[in-house]
């Protein structure tokens, strides 16, 4: 369990990294640590806010979501299609 939140903890405090830097109004976290194990988000929503700016962390919603175990392959997929749309765009303007 100290493992968990101790992986909690760090990904928080990148989170509130990326929350003072860049001021999201959404975060979204996968991933089977996320699926399966409240106490890993619980932990990571506390170091978040306890490291980010106060009005900024205010301003931002971070949601879990179920990836499921095809996630990767999912996202390799759209990205050869973005890739493919973009090609294809590029010759239908010139």
């Amino acid at each position: 369990m100290d493992a968990v939140k101790k992986a909690g903890f760090y990904l928080g405090l990148g989170i509130s990294n990326l929350i003072n830097i860049f001021n999201p109004s959404l975060i979204v976290i996968g991933g089977d640590l996320i699926d399966i194990n409240d106490l890993f988000f619980d932990e990571l929503l506390l170091s978040a806010k306890n490291y980010s700016l106060q009005e900024l962390f205010q301003n931002v919603n971070i949601k879990r979501t179920q990836t499921g175990k095809d996630a990767i392959t999912k996202g390799a997929a759209l990205l050869v299609l973005d890739n493919l749309f973009d090609s294809i765009q590029k010759e239908v303007i010139s």
